[in-house]
């Protein structure tokens, strides 16, 4: 009688084969809701990274108009006129604000780049020469000292008439060529506006931006759009707009 019970007992603690698969459908239900919060999430501390990052470009930025009594770094040497085989862009102008970052830099096209020219939730693309590793990208007109028709690239830092405004730094890729990272950025890509210097929206469709007052926030991409071709140059964020 003992033993009959106990085998009932037992017979009535085991799970049927109904109830292990409603039990499995509740976990995959949970996971189905709670995969997109992890995932934002994930994102979300990505994109902390990636601010840092860009906080750290902005304070070597800083240090180097200091050191060169106010003169701004271009985005590359070309808007100051170097020759082609002198061009360096601006990584490796700041290469002596930025400490470790920077220890290995050799020449334009060899030095080595990781920590802050890395954005966590950019997917490189393998076998990449080192100048495409750069996925932070500086404004190439007015601040990045480029000249555009009449209007003058900067040289000095007074020339900057709306720091909290106007763009200095912004991620960047290049479209057409996945897993790419490019140095400068011209604008949107959209029509004529510029060839490959786009804004990478990889943060939920977000871009993180820099300004010159040193603020550092997430825009979308109505937020930054330009509007149409040249106009967007003569007002912020992109080129040489008035107060």
């Amino acid at each position: 009688m003992r033993c009959i019970l106990g085998l009932n007992k037992c017979r009535r603690a085991a799970f049927t084969l109904v109830e292990l698969l409603v039990v499995i459908a509740i976990i995959a239900l949970l996971l189905s809701i709670m995969m997109p919060a992890l995932q934002k999430a994930r994102e979300q501390a990505k994109t902390v990274v990636c601010k840092s990052n860009m906080k750290n470009l902005f304070l070597a930025w800083r240090t180097y108009i200091c050191q060169y009594d106010g003169k701004l770094p271009p985005a590359t040497t070309e808007a100051i006129g170097a020759s082609y085989w002198d061009v360096r862009p601006w990584p490796f102008l700041l290469k002596d604000s930025l400490g470790e970052s920077m220890k290995d830099v050799l020449a334009y096209s060899g030095f080595k780049l990781t920590g802050i020219f890395r954005c966590p939730s950019f997917k490189y693309a393998e076998g990449l020469n080192v100048p495409w590793y750069v996925c932070y990208g500086m404004n190439k007109f007015a601040v990045g000292g480029f000249d555009f028709g009449t209007f003058r690239g900067y040289r000095k830092e007074p020339q900057i008439v709306s720091p909290s405004t106007q763009l200095l730094f912004a991620e960047s890729y290049v479209p057409y060529l996945p897993g790419y990272g490019i140095m400068m950025v011209s604008g949107l890509g959209r029509g004529n506006e510029c060839s490959f210097e786009y804004v990478n929206f990889r943060h939920n469709n977000y871009a993180n931006v820099t300004y010159p007052d040193g603020h550092v926030v997430s825009k979308k991409e109505s937020d930054i759009k330009p509007d149409e071709y040249p106009g967007w140059l003569y007002k912020s964020p992109w080129g040489w707009p008035t107060k």
